[in-house]
């Protein structure tokens, strides 16, 4: 099911052991990822796994979550990518693939996450980001490459 969005007033359950925190594992059955939910686990080790089943992730759903590394694979049936999801996970290095079913990025969705190899959009209907295209020229500002894909 959906996870809880969470915020500045509203602090996740686990927000208190966010420097400790080692692995996430999300799991088949999760449809949404909340607001907040992971914001500042930069402790948090390995690769990011988003379960297909996953339709939205939230605003500053991993902000500043730097231990997290190799590429993310957004899964076919996301939708939304909200405000600053990932600002700040430089620890990313892989490809960054967002699929065709994501019509919205949200703002500096990926800003900061400077080591990341390539964006690969596997859309030709994509292109409803907030902010304009802000999205993704943050993300271009610091790295390099982009590939669209029909």
């Amino acid at each position: 099911g959906d996870m809880w969005d969470f915020g500045y007033s509203i602090k996740s359950p686990w927000s208190d052991y966010s420097g400790i925190l080692k692995k996430l594992t999300l799991t088949d059955g999760i449809t949404s990822i909340g607001e907040f939910a992971f914001n500042n686990c930069s402790s948090l080790k390995g690769n990011l796994v988003i379960p297909y089943g996953v339709t939205e992730i939230g605003q500053r759903a991993f902000f500043s979550c730097s231990g997290l590394v190799g590429g993310l694979k957004i899964p076919n049936s996301v939708t939304t990518i909200g405000y600053q999801a990932f600002y700040e996970c430089s620890g990313f290095t892989g490809d960054l693939i967002i699929p065709d079913s994501v019509t919205v990025i949200g703002e500096k969705a990926f800003y900061k996450c400077a080591l990341l190899a390539e964006v690969d959009f596997v859309a030709a209907s994509f292109i409803s980001c907030e902010a304009d295209i802000r999205a993704v020229r943050d993300f271009l500002d610091e790295n390099g490459t982009v590939q669209v894909d029909a």
